[in-house]
């Protein structure tokens, strides 16, 4: 939010922002989130706001105030907008959460997403396994966005417990593990999860 302090009066105001899905007018107890700007002169100013929900409407308003009083500017909004999982199953024209499966394939909206799939055609499969080697490809929006957690886990059957393995590759690309040699019996399984 970038804000302009044209006139303080003669004196350092301190400014507080506030804002929240709805409106409080000048009353702070009404607004859900206040922020303490600081005690600034005149000058151009910004403020960032991070971890808001995607797609939502804010309203919001900056007091200054000084020896002189108080000051309100007008109430303004600003949206969000849906980035990384939300904006990939938006642009895919998916109708079904990210646990759904839509193309009917066996591999749940979210991991498509993660491992940079066609979430509207099937797939064969999730990724590959050579020489005992588990080994899943990340998709190229979700290692831009950076909201994605790749967790491989084993079992001795496929009812679990699963336990959580640490994989014998993590970089920027994939995710490999491989399995322990002479071990009969043993499962493996790709967990992926957005990062909150």
């Amino acid at each position: 939010i970038d804000y302009t302090l044209i006139n303080d009066g003669g004196a350092a105001s301190s400014l507080t922002l506030f804002y929240g899905l709805t409106a409080g007018g000048t009353i702070p107890e009404n607004w859900n989130t206040q922020i303490n700007l600081g005690t600034l002169d005149a000058g151009i100013y910004s403020e960032t706001l991070s971890a808001l929900p995607a797609n939502k409407t804010y309203h919001y308003a900056i007091r200054a105030s000084n020896g002189v009083g108080d000051f309100w500017t007008d109430t303004k909004t600003f949206s969000t907008v849906s980035t990384g999982y939300s904006l990939w199953s938006s642009d895919n024209k998916l109708t079904g959460g990210s646990s759904d499966d839509e193309d009917g394939d066996g591999l749940e909206n979210l991991l498509e997403y993660a491992l940079g799939l066609d979430p509207q055609s099937p797939n064969l499969k999730a990724g590959t396994f050579a020489d005992s080697q588990l080994r899943f490809n990340k998709g190229s929006e979700a290692r831009r966005n950076g909201d994605i957690t790749y967790i491989i886990e084993t079992s001795s059957n496929l009812q679990g417990p699963w336990t959580q393995v640490t994989p014998t590759a993590n970089n920027i690309l994939f995710i490999s593990y491989s399995l322990p040699p002479n071990q009969r019996n043993i499962f493996a399984r790709l967990r992926v999860r957005t990062q909150e």
